[in-house]
């Protein structure tokens, strides 16, 4: 694990190359210091060469603009549980083949960083004072599957990144937070942060505990109350998690427009079996002891308006020949009026207070979404 020592990339536009300064310099720059040095290699490689290799290590992300922008730090990532100081200083938990990383810079200057490790949050207390102590309890004996997790610990020299004002609000347990902009301008302006779409379990529990959406509804009351009339989503280091959150939120920020939601899956001969297996479980009403697949089950499925249901398997299945492939008929990925096995209430228009008579509360052009491209599924809107 490398020192933390962060970088910032600034550019001006999509044409002009992309520019890496430590967070110390960046800080100066913003302070009005502009005599700054860029970092033009790292341990001798090209900085650029260096970052572009070390995104292709993220594999977990497929858009090859989601795996450099992990490369960077992102304070808004601690609120959600996530590694904030960016992929480059995790260096996936490898040993990078040095015990030393060396910056240079543009002005001929270098600075060398000792690499370090961090302490799993999964394993518990840091008790091992020696290196042999640490040895013989990671790598000579038989581990737990769950004794190493994948999120190490922070490092304690990492600074939180300091809140200019306190939330207007926010959920119970960290998940959505409101704020309201001060400075010249943006007196009008609200700001909705949401780190994460995942529910706890008290959420998918129980119907007095307020959820993310509900939470947001209310801000949003308060917001129009209080004379904003725009608006910023800010979900850029939002890792996901019960994606009908975002729809109950579109149903609010637009709730006279209908969510329109279309899938199809590969009509293959395996697929077939499947459903129609299931589909004679479901007609003999025996789903009790069995695990299967809810979206191959046709009389639970809807057309992409939500106001038909498929009358049997083959009417789902198909199959249609889409781009020379055998696809199942087009369908609605969430049925929004069922009620899930976890009785959560899928009902998108009952999920907060109407706030402005179904009109919703503030203009499409008066809405700015923050996003950062780690998952590209829902990159695109409209």
């Amino acid at each position: 694990m490398v020192q933390v020592q962060d970088f910032q990339r600034n550019y001006q536009d999509d044409r002009t190359l992309i520019v890496f300064v430590t967070i110390a310099d960046a800080q100066l720059k913003n302070a009005g210091n502009h005599i700054v040095s860029a970092v033009v290699k790292i341990n001798g490689i090209d900085a650029t060469d260096y970052l572009e290799a070390h995104a292709a290590l993220g594999i977990d992300a497929h858009d090859p603009d989601a795996r450099y922008n992990r490369l960077f730090p992102d304070p808004v990532a601690a609120i959600s549980q996530q590694w904030p100081l960016g992929d480059w200083a995790r260096n996936k938990g490898m040993w990078p083949g040095a015990a030393t990383f060396l910056l240079q810079f543009a002005n001929g200057s270098t600075r060398s960083l000792e690499i370090t490790a961090t302490w799993p949050t999964a394993s518990g207390k840091m008790n091992h004072t020696a290196g042999g102590s640490l040895y013989e309890a990671f790598c000579d004996a038989t581990l737990p599957a769950n004794a190493v997790h994948d999120s190490p610990a922070i490092p304690p020299k990492y600074k939180e990144p300091t809140i200019k004002s306190p939330p207007i609000m926010g959920h119970y347990d960290n998940l959505m937070f409101g704020y309201y902009l001060d400075g010249i301008g943006l007196d009008d302006v609200a700001v909705l942060q949401l780190p994460t779409f995942q529910s706890t379990k008290l959420d998918t529990k129980s119907p007095n505990v307020t959820t993310i959406s509900e939470t947001a509804a209310i801000f949003i009351q308060r917001a129009v109350a209080d004379r904003k009339i725009r608006m910023i989503v800010d979900v850029s280091s939002n890792g996901g998690g019960d994606l009908i959150q975002g729809f109950r939120l579109a149903s609010i920020f637009f709730p006279d427009k209908p969510i329109y939601t279309t899938t199809r899956f590969r009509a293959t001969e395996l697929v077939d079996l499947m459903g129609r297996v299931y589909n004679r479980t479901v007609e003999m009403d025996a789903t009790a002891d069995m695990d299967f697949d809810p979206s191959l089950v046709a009389q639970w499925m809807v057309s992409p308006d939500q106001r038909s249901n498929f009358q049997s398997w083959g009417d789902l299945y198909g199959p249609h020949q889409v781009m020379n492939s055998n696809m199942s008929t087009l369908h609605a990925r969430f049925n929004f009026s069922q009620r899930l096995e976890t009785n959560r209430s899928m009902e998108l228009q009952q999920s907060g207070p109407d706030t402005t008579g179904g009109t919703g509360a503030f203009a499409p052009k008066n809405i700015i979404i923050v996003m950062l491209t780690f998952y590209s599924y829902f990159r695109r809107f409209g």
